[in-house]
């Protein structure tokens, strides 16, 4: 089977990482704040991911429903996903990337102070008065 990625399966996938692992009804609460999606649909997503190698299941002590989490390999993909943009798109500069993001979405005042962490343990001198 082809390790091809959609926009769909993609999106399912990003619910997946964001929760770290989570019953396919977890995901597909996560999944249906932005999508109409029955259940089934987002279960035959997460099928289509685990054949592909970027999910795995097992079961917690005393349940009977899977737990989804993404595997190694769905994390690379992202990388992937993310440098192949930043190439294609903003020509390997991250600075316009960084800056597309930040008017799309404002930050949590935690999370900007995480993203100076980043820059501070990187070498990048983020931060203010530190």
């Amino acid at each position: 089977m082809s390790r091809k990625v959609s926009d769909a399966e993609r999106e399912v996938l990003q619910a997946l990482i964001d929760l770290g692992e989570g019953t396919s009804g977890e995901i597909f609460q996560r999944c249906a704040e932005s999508r109409n999606w029955a259940p089934g649909t987002v279960v035959t997503f997460i099928r289509r991911l685990e054949a592909k190698g970027y999910v795995e299941h097992f079961l917690r002590n005393g349940s009977k429903a899977f737990v989804y989490r993404p595997t190694p390999r769905a994390r690379s993909l992202a990388r992937r996903l993310l440098k192949d943009l930043l190439e294609g798109v903003f020509g390997g500069d991250p600075l316009p990337l960084m800056s597309c993001l930040l008017e799309e979405k404002r930050l949590e005042p935690e999370q900007v102070e995480e993203l100076r962490r980043l820059l501070d343990d990187h070498g990048h001198g983020g931060g203010q008065g530190r």
